[in-house]
């Protein structure tokens, strides 16, 4: 997992309305309604997945946690084009490797990693399994697959480099074998935390 922080940038929030005023240090809650579900979802939180077989499991976990008024923005890439949120959450919720292997130009997208994550305006959190950053060397055969790999490998490495790391045991979620969660964060722009 990946924790991308990015700084604010204050034209970038210049547009009318409650969220675009937000500041991540501050606690924002959108109004229990309608339209505050809304405007959380479409201007506040975005959470993005390449595979609708993902999109389906994470809109069916946000609905036993809570019943939303307005439809939890949970989609594609392809449907956050040309809009911008306070906060994406980028889930590459693949962890097999044949079809990490079978979709490989479309996983390893660089175009779409790019996009997912250039539309956060505060906070981009990005994870990602640790089968997709070591695949096998087929995925390689593809330019455009590897391209897309060497991207999130930068993108890893740079955390590691500027930022802090910490290791969460999961054990608990898979008794027969090891669970680990590294999680990576680095803040972009501004000067790693002491």
């Amino acid at each position: 997992m990946i924790f991308i922080t990015k700084p604010l940038e204050s034209p970038a929030l210049s547009h009318h309305g409650n969220v675009s005023h937000w500041h991540p240090a501050t606690p924002y809650e959108p109004p229990a309604s309608q339209e505050g579900d809304k405007e959380f979802w479409r201007r506040g939180l975005f959470i993005v997945s390449p595979h609708h077989a993902q999109i389906r499991a994470i809109r069916k976990a946000l609905a036993q946690r809570r019943r939303w008024q307005s439809p939890a923005f949970v989609d594609t890439v392809d449907k956050m084009q040309g809009q911008q949120s306070q906060a994406v959450l980028v889930s590459y919720g693949v962890s097999d490797v044949e079809t990490a292997l079978a979709e490989a130009e479309f996983i390893y997208s660089l175009n779409r990693l790019n996009v997912s994550i250039s539309r956060a305006r505060a906070k981009c959190i990005v994870f990602l399994s640790r089968p997709l950053l070591e695949p096998s060397f087929d995925v390689l055969q593809d330019d455009k697959a590897a391209r897309g790999l060497g991207h999130m490998l930068a993108l890893e490495e740079f955390c590691s480099k500027h930022g802090e790391q910490r290791r969460f045991n999961l054990d608990f979620l898979q008794p027969a074998g090891r669970a680990d969660l590294l999680a990576i964060r680095a803040r972009l722009g501004c000067p790693p935390q002491a």
